[in-house]
């Protein structure tokens, strides 16, 4: 639970400064919760920041994610 607290505080803020609408879809967030973070939010930052690049619309999906996050599903 920590974790989907903490991507989506990262989400807001990349939303926040890029100025465009962006959030996770709950499929996304669920994925991103199995995810082995061992105690490295940078390598969760930098997923997060990945997927909102990667995103053609407002809203961080599954297809958005790194290869290595998306093998969790």
């Amino acid at each position: 639970e920590d974790i989907d607290q903490i991507a989506r505080c990262m989400v807001r803020e990349y939303s926040r400064q890029w100025n465009r609408p962006l959030s996770i879809a709950h499929q996304a967030s669920e994925i991103i919760q199995r995810s082995d973070w061992p105690g490295n939010l940078t390598q969760l930052d930098h997923a997060i920041r990945s997927a909102g690049l990667m995103t053609q619309s407002a809203v961080i999906d599954v297809s958005d994610l790194p290869n290595d996050v998306r093998s969790v599903a």
